[in-house]
């Protein structure tokens, strides 16, 4: 599998130009037209591994059906495309207090 920036991007602005709704099924129908099943495949796992989307998969005796319909973003995906840390920079940040007195 090879990663796909340029996919994994469409695929990032689609979910989060949708929310709160879904994505339609004719957007993903085109994604495997121009590309393939695996390809697109391999590119929605990586993005679920990640944490930037909740990918949606029937899994069944020898084959794996995206339920594209049901994939969403998550909070990392909006964070991510706005490239500024977004409320996870900030809730994330941990204080350290110093004590100038110490060691003297």
């Amino acid at each position: 599998m090879q990663l796909d920036r340029i996919l994994q991007y469409k695929i990032l602005t689609e979910l989060t130009d949708c929310f709160p709704n879904f994505s339609s099924q004719e957007f993903f129908d085109q994604l495997v037209a121009q590309h393939s099943l695996d390809h697109v495949l391999g590119n929605l796992i990586y993005l679920d591994g990640h944490g930037l989307i909740r990918l949606k998969i029937d899994q069944g005796f020898n084959y794996k059906e995206v339920l594209w319909t049901l994939t969403e973003p998550t909070v990392l995906a909006f964070d991510f495309l706005a490239n500024d840390g977004g409320l996870s920079a900030i809730l994330n940040t941990e204080r350290v207090k110093t004590d100038n007195d110490a060691g003297t």
